[in-house]
């Protein structure tokens, strides 16, 4: 609500993907929003809204199984691995690709260490929004790795961290949320 805005800039700076803009007085969304909601999130008088729409993705084409590489100090967390794992004996099942997401500083070096482990394809989210981990950033990355993807089935280790990202990827997705399996 362009009336309500107070142009104090706070949902400019909280966005992640660097989406939003001042033109003619007015903050306006450009092509690299995510729907993350972290503008809604700062604007302190309510004047972004989200509108949801009826239709939901179609998630039937959908194929593969993504794991969320957490990293520690910049290296992959042992619970990285171990979904990995997972992923492996899912996909010896259903004959599905697997792909990993990892977001942070120093995420790509992470790839060397993946080495060997049959994953198809790895997207690594970088950048000064990424820097200290922040659920609101860093959920948005991995929503935008899901929907270039497009995978089946996410994996996130039962950590502080997957704990925070997963609940968020399944609401945007309006699917269902397993833990501790």
């Amino acid at each position: 609500n362009h009336d309500l805005c107070c142009h104090c800039g706070a949902c400019i700076g909280s966005c992640p993907f660097s989406a939003l803009r001042e033109e003619e007085g007015r903050v306006v969304a450009g092509a690299e929003c995510r729907l993350c909601r972290s503008c809604v999130e700062v604007c302190p008088v309510s004047a972004i809204t989200v509108e949801e729409g009826e239709n939901r993705t179609d998630l039937s084409g959908w194929r593969g199984i993504l794991v969320y590489l957490q990293l520690e100090e910049g290296k992959l967390h042992p619970v990285s691995l171990e979904m990995l794992g997972l992923a492996h004996d899912l996909a010896r099942q259903s004959g599905d690709p697997i792909f990993g997401v990892a977001v942070g500083p120093g995420s790509s070096q992470a790839g060397p260490a993946l080495r060997g482990c049959g994953i198809t394809q790895a997207l690594y989210y970088e950048g000064e929004a990424f820097d200290a981990f922040r659920s609101d950033a860093y959920a948005a990355a991995i929503i935008d790795c899901i929907q270039f993807l497009r995978p089946s089935i996410v994996l996130f280790g039962a950590t502080l961290e997957g704990r925070a990202l997963a609940p968020q990827a399944a609401v945007r997705f309006q699917t269902g949320l397993t833990a501790d399996c």
